[in-house]
């Protein structure tokens, strides 16, 4: 039986997902994302946590036949280099896709940016299945997002569409963005969830304000813009 894995990599921490052919999800762990590894002993952690979650499922390590690796950056696709990782610096400039295909001799690896993979995937499996046209946002530690027309992922000239996140809001004035670009009133300075969570706890008077506090949030929590205000 061919089995395919998936490595969900974001800012704080990693997904992992086994697939059967049918792709019926056999198993799935996660833990946290270690931003003091090197990139080898990074990925080396994957790997061993992927073996770790196949050895659980009795699969021996020969039905692999395939691993797609999400990644919260800038990816050169179909190389598999990350070109700019902010939440995870030891990243930039890293080969994931050669690092992955020698811990893994014979298997398929594809490597892409976590909001392109997310977007094929509800495009062909989930919300979107059926429709030409796509924008698929997600929000987490960073903002981003990925766009489907004519049922293709639109990658842009240098293939790095979809980069949301960076779209400036309020020139100069506002939220300093949190990747290093030393912008401000950037969107995700103002949206991403590390950020709501952080107002919505001033605002609450709450300790360490999570999404569990979603109800209190969405009923008390005002986030105000210079010169635009919502609720």
């Amino acid at each position: 039986m061919k089995v395919y894995a998936g490595m969900d990599i974001g800012g704080t921490k990693v997904a992992l997902g086994v697939f059967g052919e049918d792709k019926t999800l056999l198993g799935k762990t996660k833990y946290p994302s270690d931003a003091s590894l090197s990139a080898e002993e990074f990925f080396q952690q994957a790997a061993a946590q992927l073996r770790a979650l196949l050895g659980r499922l009795a699969l021996p390590e020969e039905d692999l036949a395939g691993i797609g690796v999400g990644l919260p950056c800038m990816v050169r696709y179909p190389a598999g280099e990350v070109v700019l990782c902010a939440m995870l610096p030891a990243l930039n400039g890293f080969g994931v896709k050669a690092c992955l295909e020698g811990l893994f001799p014979g298997v398929q690896v594809a490597v892409d940016n976590d909001a392109h993979c997310a977007a094929l995937a509800e495009s062909r499996h989930g919300a979107g299945k059926g429709r030409q046209h796509m924008l698929y946002c997600p929000v987490s530690t960073g903002l981003s997002s990925g766009i489907i027309i004519d049922g293709k992922l639109f990658r842009g000239s240098s293939g790095f569409a979809g980069e949301s996140g960076h779209t400036i809001l309020t020139p100069g004035q506002g939220i300093a963005c949190g990747c290093g670009c030393d912008q401000y009133g950037i969107k995700v300075g103002y949206s991403s969830v590390d950020v709501v969570c952080a107002g919505c706890g001033a605002t609450l008077r709450l300790p360490a304000a999570t999404l569990d506090d979603v109800d209190e949030i969405c009923a008390r929590y005002t986030l105000t813009i210079p010169g635009k205000k919502e609720e």
